[in-house]
């Protein structure tokens, strides 16, 4: 006869639990607002490649992926070309933001990341030249980062 019927079912939103990462708390308010924590079901599993450009970062930290040491390009390499050499510098900074990306969650260290556990390539140009941005750019080329 043409007519269209809609049944109510009522939506039940699962219940997430708190991760149990040091400085949750600290970081909830945030995360809640950018709804990160309903999200994780479906951001997948940690393969997507992700590559931080900053100052480097502290690479004893032990709440990231890291796909290598990463590679430097700034002005203490300028003199020979980029080279691989384990990030330096201020590494705050750039272990915050990476913290912030891909810091794993549930391990009971630091904060939980927005796509939690992915691999991460770290890239120092801070102090770098067009040419150095661009060498790093193309690193991530060739280890297929897909997040840069």
């Amino acid at each position: 006869d043409g007519a269209y019927y809609f049944e109510n079912i009522p939506f039940i939103k699962p219940q997430l639990a708190n991760p149990n990462d040091t400085y949750w708390q600290q970081q909830a308010a945030l995360m809640n607002l950018i709804n990160i924590p309903p999200s994780w079901p479906a951001i997948g599993t940690a393969t997507t490649k992700v590559a931080v450009i900053d100052c480097g970062i502290n690479l004893n930290y032990q709440d990231l992926n890291l796909i290598s040491p990463g590679f430097q390009y700034d002005q203490s390499s300028r003199s020979n070309g980029a080279r691989p050499d384990p990030v330096v510098g201020s590494p705050d900074h750039g272990t915050g933001v990476t913290s912030l990306m891909v810091a794993k969650k549930d391990n009971l260290l630091g904060i939980a990341g927005v796509a939690p556990g992915f691999p991460v390539l770290p890239l120092s140009v801070i102090h770098g030249s067009d040419v150095e941005l661009a060498a790093a750019l193309n690193e991530c080329v060739k280890q297929n980062v897909r997040v840069i």
